[in-house]
C-alpha cells in the first residue's frame, strides 16, 4: 500500500524550495544598508563572495548572496533619495542597479540550470557598473 503524507507531516521538515536550494529569503531576512554609501561595500562583498564560491567549486553556496544582492540593488534608488543624492543621479542609479541585477541573473540562471556558472563572462561589466555607483557615492559625499 502507498504511504500518504499528511500536510502536518510534510510541514514538520521544511524542505528546500528546489533541489539544492535554500528556502527563499525575503526582504525581512536582509539587513538594509543604512545609506546609499553603505550599500556599495555590501554590493562589492556580495560580488566577492559569489565569485569566491564559484571559484572554489561551491556554486550552490551562491544562492543566498545572489538573493540578498538582488534586494540591496532594488533598494538603491530609495537609499539615494533618503541620502539627499540629487535627483539627476536617481535614474543612473536605477539603471545601473538593474544592469547589475541582470548580469547576476545570468549567473543565477546558469546555476539553476545546473550549468557551469561562468562569472568571468559578466565580471568586467559588473565591475564597471559598481564603479559607476561608487563614483556617484564619492561625488555626493
Amino acid at each position: 500500500s502507498e504511504v500518504v503524507t499528511t500536510p502536518a507531516a510534510a510541514q514538520s521538515t521544511p524542505a528546500p524550495s528546489e533541489e539544492g536550494h535554500p528556502p527563499p529569503i525575503t526582504a525581512e531576512d536582509v539587513e538594509r544598508p543604512a545609506s546609499f554609501r553603505d550599500a556599495i561595500p555590501r554590493i562589492i562583498g556580495y560580488r566577492d563572495s559569489i565569485r569566491g564560491f564559484i571559484d572554489v567549486g561551491e556554486p550552490h553556496s551562491t544562492h543566498i548572496p545572489l538573493d540578498e544582492l538582488d534586494f540591496v540593488l532594488s533598494w538603491l534608488p530609495e537609499l539615494a533619495q533618503a541620502d539627499d543624492i540629487p535627483r539627476t543621479f536617481w535614474e543612473p542609479i536605477n539603471t545601473t542597479a538593474q544592469e547589475i541585477r541582470e548580469l547576476f541573473n545570468k549567473v543565477h540562471a546558469r546555476l539553476d540550470a545546473e550549468e557551469e556558472a561562468n562569472f568571468g563572462e559578466v565580471a568586467e561589466d559588473v565591475d564597471k557598473a559598481i564603479s559607476r555607483l561608487q563614483q556617484i557615492a564619492d561625488d555626493n559625499s
